[in-house]
């Protein structure tokens, strides 16, 4: 393994002088992530093994165990005996035999391995991706016992079952056919993607929710839209009172769009939109009122919340040009001043928080909560992104038994939590679950909605976890006909996470390149779409490209190359990697949030996301990155509007024809004809960009003498109808005048 340097926290502008490290990295020597620790005090290590596709196996193994963990954190006279004991550990299969360490090294931190029985209708060996069972352990539930869950689907790859098994301490084998249905779940669709019923049990195998969905449906039966129009339930569950229970027909009512606008059973009266599909008020039954602000690019930055005849409290969010939270400061209507709640901490993800608790009104000594242990919180989260605890930057020490010697560390526990696999938190295996910002897929839970864990905000949309579906039409719904606009995750959460509630993604691997479309979601819409020689690769998928870089896919079409972000096309296997995301007009309107956010944010300069550049992080400290593609601010400022404008007449017309957003790229190094430059030519290196531009036909908007003459080659980069191809041109020929002060020597005007 190799290791990166630490990440260094601290904030220049409050003059504190003494960084402390949050995170250290260490990589495999082919590039994915080996080991993660936290905390100055080395509070967890957090250990990562990967299947020989690429795949993610499970973090610190299969029991929380000091003697048999990857990292042997906590565990006397091992390298890391001061490292704190592990806080949790997971293990994904997807058949048997998929994991097996070169010689032999970490075995035993693995285990467990699952009998597979011929009459088992769940939890059998999967090859396409999709989890067929999952094993966790998690400090402060249950003991830190090692739970077995084990999964179903249906021939579109939608979840349909989840069995989950209790399995005895140091246990090597398990199987499916104990008896119970402890946490159990059956999940049925219809054609469209809409769930029809849904049953869930309790951790002690009674049944909590019998749920029947009930659609706008006409005369004679059939569906008039997706939207639901209430839920009955078969079982009254009075023990658990955050589940759905049987409402009254019309509890959920919609706008002319679709954006729901009431849900009585829910205690809300009215939810008011935005022009741009973002939630602007709820008022709730009781009195209760919210109210959300938001930036130029869409993100949230403002949260007001009045409960009924008590004082208003206001949340402010300031985020970076990404939209990723920096910090967080509060403030009760009659107080003196806003607080200084949260300020987020952030490595190759985001680690957590430190919480400074400063009233911003009166003067304090900011070094004095800056080193004070305790103030930090650390999140550890599976692979959705879901945090399962967090944990203090404190160490606790465990003493032998003259009580001066200290055996080992273990963590300071702040909380942990459980869910079913659509985001419901599981009852009983909570602790402490309301106690951190963040939750299901790492988003943020709306708990003065609809009560701890029952809604999360993703962004684009608003999700309720108990009944696994999104509250508004999904923003790129006309790119999925065959799927209800309100249905979340592909109905395939272990799978699947929606970065910003709009659309699940994958890759295919075809004749040595690498190419990203959204429609497909296993290794059946692969080679339904691009033939047999395609192989499907899900997010995450690492490889080593033909020029030796380590390549890790992500999502949108963006993916690593050797650490840093790049956006497709670039580098990949055969040096370039091809995109076909039919959400090609949300990526544009992403791409004109970080130019606008980005020039508001900081007044001299401005960057732009191209094709051909390295984006910032979307957790790393990013202006270094913006500024190297940075021109004067007041020219920026005026290219900025007048691209704006452009895109926004373009977005009024109709969708149009298919077609592609392509870029013409030099085969040669040496002068090429520029038409906006006063020498009339432009040196460009091999595969540098001569033109942008959109076409219906590209086979035939170039002829090979015309390209030959020219010396470039044509790249086919986004397909989409013609509204959303010509935003991807106008985005890309912008992108490149504000990064190089002129336009790509083969464009005549911006277009």
């Amino acid at each position: 393994m190799k290791a990166t340097s630490g990440v260094h926290a601290n904030f220049d502008g409050y003059k504190i002088n003494s960084p402390k490290t949050d995170a250290e990295y260490r990589y495999y020597l082919h590039g994915p992530l080996a080991r993660l620790e936290l905390g100055d005090n080395k509070v967890q290590g957090v250990d990562y093994a990967y299947t020989l596709q690429g795949w993610l196996k499970g973090v610190n193994g299969h029991y929380l165990d000091a003697s048999s963990e990857m990292g042997g954190d906590g565990q006397p006279g091992s390298p890391m005996a001061t490292v704190a004991r592990d806080a949790y550990a997971y293990a994904l299969d997807y058949y048997a035999g998929d994991y097996l360490p070169i010689g032999g090294n970490n075995a035993g931190a693995f285990p467990l391995h699952f009998q597979v029985n011929g009459a088992d209708t769940i939890g059998r060996d999967l090859f396409n991706g999709n989890i067929s069972r999952m094993n966790v352990a998690i400090k402060g539930i249950g003991n830190g016992a090692t739970v077995g869950n084990l999964y179903g689907y249906d021939q579109l790859n939608r979840l349909v079952s989840m069995r989950q098994r209790s399995l005895s301490p140091g246990a090597t084998t398990w199987h499916a056919l104990s008896p119970g249905q402890s946490y159990a779940e059956d999940i049925a669709y219809d054609a469209n993607g809409n769930i029809l019923t849904y049953r869930r049990f309790r951790g002690n195998g009674t049944e909590m929710d019998r749920l029947s969905y009930r659609y706008n449906r006409g005369m004679d039966g059939r569906l008039l839209d997706n939207r639901l129009n209430y839920v009955e339930d078969a079982v009254n569950d009075a023990a658990y009172g955050g589940d759905i229970e049987t409402q009254v027909p019309e509890n959920y009512a919609y706008d002319r769009v679709g954006n729901l606008v009431k849900d009585f059973s829910g205690g809300i009266d009215k939810i008011s939109w935005t022009v741009y599909g973002k939630i602007g008020k709820i008022t709730k039954s009781g009195g209760g009122i919210l109210d959300y602000g938001y930036d130029a690019g869409g993100q949230r930055v403002s949260k007001a919340f009045t409960p009924p005849g008590e004082a208003t409290k206001t949340t402010w969010y300031l985020r970076e040009p990404s939209g990723n939270v920096l910090a967080v400061y509060e403030q009760e209507s009659g107080s003196s001043g806003p607080r200084w709640a949260e300020q987020h901490l952030y490595g190759s993800s985001r680690l957590g928080l430190w919480n400074p608790r400063l009233d911003l009104s009166t003067t304090f000594d900011i070094d004095t909560s800056w080193l004070s242990e305790g103030r930090r919180t650390y999140e550890l989260t599976n692979h959705l992104g879901n945090v399962l605890a967090t944990i203090s930057d404190k160490r606790i020490p465990v003493y032998e038994n003259d009580g001066m010697t200290v055996a080992y560390y273990d963590v300071d526990l702040l909380s942990a939590v459980d869910y079913y696999p659509f985001g419901m938190q599981m009852p009983g295996r909570v602790f402490n679950g309301g106690g951190y910002r963040y939750g299901f897929n790492g988003k943020e839970n709306d708990n003065e909605v609809k009560g701890v864990g029952n809604q999360y905000d993703y962004g684009f949309r608003i999700y309720d976890p108990r009944i696994g579906k999104f509250l508004s039409v999904d923003p790129l719904a006309s790119s999925f006909p065959h799927m209800s606009p309100y249905a979340a995750f592909n109905n395939n959460p272990l799978r699947f996470t929606d970065p910003t509630g709009m659309a699940p993604e994958d890759w295919i691997e075809k004749d040595g390149k690498m190419m990203y479309d959204n429609r497909v979601a296993n290794q059946a819409d692969a080679t339904a779409l691009y033939g047999e020689g395609a192989t499907y690769r899900p997010n995450g998928y690492t490889y080593t490209a033909s020029n030796g870089a380590n390549i890790e896919l992500g999502d949108y079409g963006f993916f690593k190359s050797n650490g840093q972000i790049f956006s497709s096309p670039d580098l990949a296997q055969n040096s370039l990697a091809y995109t076909n995301p039919t959400q090609a007009m949300a990526n544009a309107q992403s791409q004109i949030a970080g130019v606008r956010g980005n020039y508001t944010a900081s007044a001299g300069v401005i960057g732009f996301i191209s094709t051909d550049a390295a984006i910032p992080e979307p957790t790393d400290a990013a202006w270094p990155k913006w500024a190297a593609y940075a021109v004067a601010g007041g020219i920026a400022a005026y290219y900025v509007a007048k691209m704006e404008g452009e895109i926004e007449g373009i977005m009024r017309r109709a969708g149009g024809p298919q077609g592609v957003q392509y870029s013409l790229r030099a085969t040669a190094t040496g002068p090429y004809t520029c038409y906006t430059c006063g020498s009339g030519t432009m040196n460009l290196g091999v595969g540098d960009v001569w033109k942008y531009g959109e076409t219906i036909n590209p086979a035939t908007r170039y002829s090979e003498s015309f390209k030959n003459g020219m010396g470039v080659q044509q790249f086919d980069e986004f397909f989409g109808n013609q509204v959303q191809i010509k935003v991807m041109e106008k985005t890309k020929i912008y992108g490149y005048f504000l990064q190089n002060g002129h336009l790509p020597p083969g464009n005549k005007i911006f277009r």
